[in-house]
């Protein structure tokens, strides 16, 4: 344990000296999770009339199913393309200086892809069967409650344990994918490099799986945070525009620091996934000398 937390620390130190690897850092995010603060904050709450009239007409459609069946592919491709994104920010904070041309190459960004989507397919099974039971469950609660708060409260009290297997797949496939990545970056190979990922994890359960669930909790940490606050800068701007003074010179002020702080908060978030990828190679180094994918 002792130098489970001193890496950490290393980690920590190592990150703070490479502000370079902070944008690559943001980019992950951004397209990870970090989307959804600033989605939450300028967004209104959706109501359970918007929610239940949007799948009515989703079903009422002339198109029906092929505008569903649109819909998915379209929310496929998107995945994809934001995996691709997410594996060029991994490689390039997995990356060592000296040697980060070799390593920014597209095999290695398509094995790091190849990664993401292997540890995702059983969080999108998990998330399937979720949404399955949600949609089981929902059309008599939209019809009995008229709160949105009353309906998800509902729906997560019908569905915790679905909930609660969503969560551990969730830990296993981040703690999976942020080994497999430094497996496959040593040229074995996509299939080669998960066999070695599982060997790792079948060695190493709780020091692994503690470092993902650090992951998970900085991760939740900072989306909390960044949510929270923005909702509290756009608040005033709301009001503005919706008396419509978008224009007036306090009005703009006030969008000027919102986006700024914006700004601030997913270079945070990018320094701290430069940290938290610099721990999980200093952890892996640790046990693999001639492996060593130090990030620093």
């Amino acid at each position: 344990m002792r130098d489970w937390l001193s890496r950490g620390a290393s980690a920590a130190r190592a990150a703070s000296e490479r502000s370079d690897l902070w944008l690559p850092g943001a980019l992950g995010w951004i397209v990870y999770i970090g989307w959804l603060p600033l989605l939450v904050a300028v967004s209104p709450a959706p109501q359970a009339d918007d929610l239940a009239y949007l799948g009515v007409r989703l079903v009422a459609a002339s198109a029906f199913p092929w505008n569903v069946v649109a819909l998915v592919a379209a929310l496929v491709g998107l995945a994809l393309l934001l995996s691709l994104l997410v594996g060029v920010s991994e490689v390039a904070l997995q990356a060592p200086a000296a040697d980060e041309a070799r390593r920014a190459h597209a095999p290695t960004v398509l094995a790091a892809v190849g990664v993401i989507l292997i540890a995702s397919l059983p969080v999108v099974a998990a998330g399937s069967a979720l949404a399955i039971g949600i949609v089981t469950v929902a059309p008599g609660l939209f019809l009995a409650t008229p709160s949105l708060i009353e309906i998800i409260a509902r729906v997560v009290r019908a569905l915790w344990p679905l909930i609660a297997v969503l969560g551990v797949l969730l830990l296993l496939a981040q703690t999976f994918g942020a080994v497999a990545m430094r497996t496959t970056a040593r040229g074995r190979g996509l299939a080669a490099g998960c066999a070695d990922a599982a060997r790792d994890l079948a060695r190493h359960p709780l020091r692994r799986i503690a470092t993902g669930a650090v992951s998970m909790l900085v991760d939740l940490a900072t989306l909390a945070v960044s949510a929270a606050l923005l909702r509290v800068l756009w608040s005033p701007i709301e009001i503005d525009v919706a008396g419509r003074r978008l224009l007036s010179p306090g009005t703009l002020a006030l969008l000027l620091g919102f986006v700024a702080i914006w700004f601030a908060l997913v270079l945070a978030a990018g320094a701290a996934r430069t940290w938290l990828s610099t721990w999980w190679s200093m952890e892996m180094s640790s046990e693999s000398p001639g492996g060593a994918l130090d990030a620093s």
